[in-house]
């Protein structure tokens, strides 16, 4: 059967309520009442962060925003409680402390020092972030919490050893599927060799790669089998299609793995 079905059958919690009400937020336009309200809202919480100094405490960590290419938006999502709040909820559900954590698309580092504080062991936790307008951040707001994980600037790819990069407007969508913006050319590393590099077995893999998660898993199917027991994947239909995602489900089946939880774009899966 294919992993869609199974998923759909299988997975022990489900909800989509809070996804479906931010996505409907989101999208709506402008000049519509909703659109406007919820825009003018963080925007103006936004606002508030700024003037209280440019930093934000979510999930017991503080962090640093004080970039103007962090959007005031974002900074009133994250004073809502509502940045990455998917991704929070499950590194506090499902994340094993005792195991390694491997981290693709870590943005400034909100779930990375989330995840960080929460391991038994903080030094076993590599994060990977390509965007160079962000390592910065990304280096401060480790420090600043205390976090021990290691930093690799690069993108999660195959079969070059560079790529051209998109850095968008927003800073949590830059990638390499088609997104519009200025190109910078970065290094690449694939999962299965930072997974061999760093020795993880049976790790945590946290991925937000802007639709680069299909050819991680075609690509690196046989290292998530061999090393990787939990798997939080955020998908993005929107960039790569509903039937992509649906092949790539069926890939990590075919691998091992079952689908435990699923929040709109977000989702965890367990090597069984």
């Amino acid at each position: 059967m294919e992993a869609i079905d199974s998923f759909t059958r299988n997975c022990r919690y489900r909800s989509g309520s809070s996804a479906r009400v931010l996505n409907w937020l989101d999208s709506q336009p402008p000049t519509t009442v909703a659109g406007s309200v919820w825009r003018h809202l963080r925007w103006r919480v936004g606002g508030l962060v700024e003037l209280l100094g440019n930093r934000v405490a979510l999930d017991g960590c503080r962090f640093i925003v004080d970039d103007a290419y962090i959007p005031s938006a974002t900074k009133g999502y994250m004073l809502l409680g509502l940045h990455e709040n998917l991704e929070r909820y499950a590194v506090r559900t499902f994340l094993d402390p005792g195991a390694p954590v491997l981290e693709c698309g870590a943005a400034f580092g909100v779930v990375s020092c989330i995840t960080n504080r929460r391991l038994a062991c903080p030094r076993r936790h590599v994060v990977v972030e390509p965007n160079p307008r962000l390592l910065g951040l990304l280096e401060a707001n480790r420090d600043l919490n205390r976090c021990a994980f290691d930093i690799v600037p690069a993108a999660i790819g195959y079969g070059q050893s560079h790529l051209d990069l998109t850095i968008t407007a927003d800073p949590l969508g830059s990638g390499v599927k088609g997104q519009q913006g200025t190109s910078v050319r970065v290094p690449v590393r694939s999962v299965g060799s930072l997974l061999e590099e760093y020795d993880f077995r049976d790790a945590t893999l946290i991925c937000d790669i802007e639709g680069a998660e299909c050819d991680m898993v075609t690509f690196d199917a046989g290292s998530l089998a061999a090393r990787v027991k939990d798997l939080v994947l955020e998908v993005h239909d929107e960039i790569v299609g509903e039937a992509a995602n649906r092949r790539m489900f069926n890939q990590l089946c075919a691998a091992g793995f079952s689908p435990v939880w699923n929040d709109g774009s977000v989702h965890v899966w367990r090597r069984t």
